[in-house]
């Protein structure tokens, strides 16, 4: 009798496991059933998930440990003669109840496995969800990034269009009104696509005077010529050449392209950096805020 006390209680232990089992999958399972409570992540139905895998392991040992004890004690059971027939009875009695037992663990084990299973194909399906809205809003960033560059280069343009327009020389090495209509001629031939041809027009108005108003802004627009080739590194080299004009007003421009060059040819660490720079160095420029964004 002793042994079928232990069988109850090997029983009522594998009960409460099959209990908080099933809690557990209600749990997952239901917590999107009421509006105000809060949604699982994909971390806690994985974490769910590892802790389902290892109680229904726990139990499988439970259940196969449980049936050597019961195959033990079918060896021990003495001969008819030796006991009365009512104790015979009582016993095998006792082992068909956990023979059946085992067999209801058996289906419960089978249907938490099932549970499981659907589980993981949550899980899957939430990272593929996840995976394509990363993918989605990364392609928006980079589209606006791309159309926002277009802006920002139409907008210098038009910038410098009127700074050359309302501005004179310092020097008078060569008519001002000639410096200043050869760069205008300059950024009217970017402007249509001429890059070539713009980049050797900026390159003469910077030897013949490199103090003149206008020199640092030909020497940003020969990066820009550069970028809209695609010639990213070339263009580096020219965006960096700006912060040697003195009072130039084009160091922010050029340091927020450095980064977009970095970006383009897919070097992410050299990016990050330039843009840190970007911000650091000028905290209160027109191209930190895009900076900080790039950088996430």
């Amino acid at each position: 009798m002793k042994n079928i006390e232990k069988y109850n209680l090997s029983l009522r232990s594998l009960s409460e496991s099959i209990l908080v089992l099933m809690l557990l999958i209600m749990t997952v399972f239901c917590g999107n059933a009421h509006p105000a409570e809060k949604k699982l992540s994909n971390a806690e139905i994985a974490s769910s998930l590892d802790k389902l895998a290892t109680d229904i392991a726990d139990l499988k040992t439970q259940v196969y440990s449980l049936t050597n004890i019961i195959n033990d004690q079918k060896a021990t059971i003495p001969a008819p003669a030796a006991v009365p027939d009512e104790s015979i009875v009582e016993i095998k009695q006792a082992i068909q109840s956990l023979h059946q037992s085992i067999v209801n663990l058996e289906n419960r084990l089978n249907g938490l496995t099932g549970e499981q299973a659907q589980l993981q194909k949550r899980l899957a399906a939430a990272e593929q969800r996840t995976y394509y809205a990363d993918s989605i809003n990364y392609e928006i960033l980079t589209q606006l990034v791309i159309l926002e560059n277009r802006l920002v280069s139409l907008s210098n343009s038009i910038s410098d269009y009127n700074l050359a327009s309302q501005t004179g020389s310092r020097t008078i090495a060569t008519p001002a009104i000639s410096y200043k209509d050869r760069y205008l001629n300059a950024l009217s031939l970017h402007q249509n696509g001429k890059y070539e041809e713009s980049i050797e027009l900026f390159r003469k108005l910077i030897a013949e005077d490199r103090n003149n108003d206008l020199a640092d802004n030909a020497q940003y627009w020969i990066g820009e010529s550069y970028y809209s080739m695609k010639q990213y590194q070339r263009a580096v080299i020219e965006f960096e050449k700006v912060s040697a004009f003195s009072n130039t007003d084009k160091n922010d421009d050029a340091q927020y392209k450095i980064g977009l060059c970095y970006k383009s040819t897919g070097d992410r660490e050299k990016a990050q950096a330039a843009f840190q720079k970007l911000i650091d160095l000028y905290p209160r420029s027109e191209f930190t805020e895009n900076a900080k964004q790039l950088i996430k």
